[in-house]
């Protein structure tokens, strides 16, 4: 299969713009197949990034079509979707694969839904990448659909072993948060669980890894500084991959309290590492939970039932489920399943009519 993979910003790196690059260098790397990865430039679309944003429509149209056979758009937004009539007027099969979830303005919002289903009836094939997915985001019932799965970072999928972690009873335990820093990934209230274990004389260390605006950056060191957390607590910026991966190995709790993720791919990641996380209980992170470990909290007291759990937890046990659990995450995302999950949706277009134009 020969690959366009489309989607992300680059000036707003995060996960999605993780996950088209290592997708594109998945299916590279696969014996017959080929991918090449453009932007869509549509994270925070406002008056003063629009340019951006047309020029990467334009960007699309004009890019050699004899070099791919389908387009495999991520949509994070409403505008990723205008990407789907353009893809339908350039005669190309297009694969859509969503990356957000019910809280989104676009899905909350009626009338932005309804254009949205109406944009998303255009494409082949949706391509989702979590059974909750289907649950949350109820209009795509509709649209033709396949099962694929997330990509992880390459090293976190290799059978080294992780960051030696000892079982002394006077450890400090190990915190992490990581992801794009903001008050509704739950970055803050990742250090209101810090200042409560802090008030119970729990001894630890954490970190905060991630880009944010200065604005953000400022509001959270301030934070910090007024919980009279910060010998205890590091904000550090983005690390590559390799250097994320040797951080979490070596955490043994991944706080993320985001009300916004549908399928946190940190989360995953974290058990990659063999790192116990602790989520919101939100469909996507109560599955992989449940699937191989971790705990979740209600939204109501996040905070304080999250800083309990850790209260009562036995570092010893914690460090020994999710070292049986790292395997077993590493065999189920290795990039060989992810791509052959992804060549048999694509496959499955040679044999499925164009989808239709229909009305809400």
């Amino acid at each position: 299969m020969n690959l366009l993979v489309l989607g992300g910003s680059p000036s707003h790196r995060g996960g999605v713009e993780a996950f088209c690059r290592r997708a594109t260098e998945a299916v590279s790397g696969a014996t017959g197949h080929q991918a090449k990865w453009l932007s869509t430039e549509s994270a925070y679309l406002s008056l003063w990034r629009l340019p951006a944003f047309l020029r990467a429509v334009l960007q699309f149209y004009r890019a050699p079509r004899e070099s791919y056979d389908v387009v495999w758009l991520q949509y994070v937004n409403m505008p990723d979707l205008l990407f789907v009539p353009v893809a339908r007027a350039m005669g190309k099969k297009i694969i859509v694969t969503p990356h957000l979830g019910p809280n989104w303005v676009s899905t909350r919002n009626r009338f932005l839904r309804s254009l949205s289903l109406q944009l998303l009836r255009l494409c082949d094939r949706v391509a989702y990448l979590s059974e909750t997915q289907l649950s949350e985001l109820t209009f795509l019932h509709s649209i033709p659909k396949s099962r694929i799965r997330t990509l992880l970072p390459r090293a976190l999928l290799q059978p080294s072993t992780p960051a030696l972690k000892s079982n002394g009873a006077t450890d400090r335990i190990r915190l992490m948060h990581a992801g794009r820093l903001s008050h509704a990934k739950g970055t803050f209230r990742f250090v209101d669980v810090c200042k409560i274990l802090a008030e119970n004389g729990v001894s630890f260390d954490a970190e905060i890894i991630g880009p944010c605006d200065s604005a953000t950056k400022d509001a959270l060191v301030k934070y910090i500084d007024d919980a009279k957390l910060f010998s205890l607590i590091s904000v550090v910026d983005a690390l590559p991959e390799d250097k994320l991966a040797d951080h979490l190995g070596s955490a043994d709790f991944l706080v993320h309290l985001s009300q916004l993720d549908s399928f946190p791919l940190i989360v995953l990641e974290s058990l990659a590492a063999g790192t116990f996380p602790i989520c919101i209980d939100l469909p996507g992170a109560s599955a992989i939970t449940q699937e191989y470990c971790g705990a979740v909290v209600s939204a109501d007291r996040a905070t304080e039932n999250t800083a309990a759990l850790i209260l009562k937890s036995e570092l010893a046990d914690i460090r020994q489920a999710t070292k049986e659990t790292r395997k077993k995450v590493q065999s189920d995302y290795s990039w060989n399943t992810c791509v052959a999950l992804l060549e048999d949706c694509v496959n499955s277009l040679k044999y499925e009519k164009r989808c239709t134009l229909e009305t809400a």
